[in-house]
């Protein structure tokens, strides 16, 4: 279901609604739409140039990469022990997956928020911010969104191989049989090494918050797993 502003000379798409949704008590305001918690299920367009990591069927590379550009201000250690720290958390969101990412890349990694010049748009791809669990832009909560402003803003080297996954990368997949191909989930890799199993992550939305790519491999048949290796240049 849809929730449409009727301002302006004709209705505008502003959320996608489902039933469990009006589950919860919203006003009559014009700012219910802002209570409804944002989550996973309500995705943009992929971030352009976005390279897998694996397929499923297909063999995971071992070759070598160039090391991406690091920036001083930005740590993946933080962004690891923040998520270590907060891994068995309660949920925020219904979806709480790149909610839990972004927080990890900002409380612990210091990644900067990216506010709007003049006006602050939830829906926008060049925007990334947090005000409060009800408050916040689809590129913060959504994976497809997240990785559609990291693309925008030139911040991602798409991880190819196995010996340049790193820990403080964020791990999106997309699952199989779906009926889209949005990406469905995000993850904070916090061990890296030679084989799948030593590839591990701390995650929200699941009753796996600590597993390892092997595992969710072998969960999740047909998955593609993306890498995104992230250095914010947007600050």
């Amino acid at each position: 279901m849809a929730r449409r502003s009727e301002s302006g000379p004709s209705p505008v798409l502003t959320q996608r609604l489902d039933a469990a949704d009006f589950l919860s008590s919203l006003s009559a305001s014009g700012t219910a739409a802002a209570q409804v918690p944002l989550d996973g299920d309500d995705t943009d367009v992929t971030a352009p140039g976005m390279d897998a990591f694996y397929t499923d069927g297909d063999a995971l590379p071992v070759g070598t990469a160039p090391a991406a550009a690091k920036r001083a201000s930005f740590s993946r250690g933080g962004t690891v022990s923040w998520a270590e720290a907060h891994y068995a958390d309660a949920d925020e969101l219904r979806t709480d997956c790149t909610n839990f990412a972004s927080k990890s890349l900002h409380r612990g990694g210091g990644a900067h928020m990216e506010y709007g010049s003049v006006i602050d748009i939830r829906r926008s791809p060049y925007e990334w911010w947090r005000k409060s669990k009800s408050d916040m832009t689809y590129s913060w909560s959504a994976a497809n969104n997240f990785a559609n402003f990291m693309g925008n803003e030139d911040s991602v080297t798409w991880v190819r191989n196995l010996s340049s996954v790193s820990a403080g990368d964020i791990m999106l997949l997309e699952y199989a049989g779906d009926g889209d191909s949005n990406l469905d989930h995000a993850a904070v890799i916090y061990g890296a090494g030679s084989t799948t199993s030593s590839i591990k992550v701390y995650q929200h939305s699941s009753h796996y918050r600590n597993t390892n790519l092997a595992a969710i491999i072998k969960r999740r048949p047909g998955v593609t797993v993306y890498i995104a290796h992230i250095t914010p240049h947007w600050y």
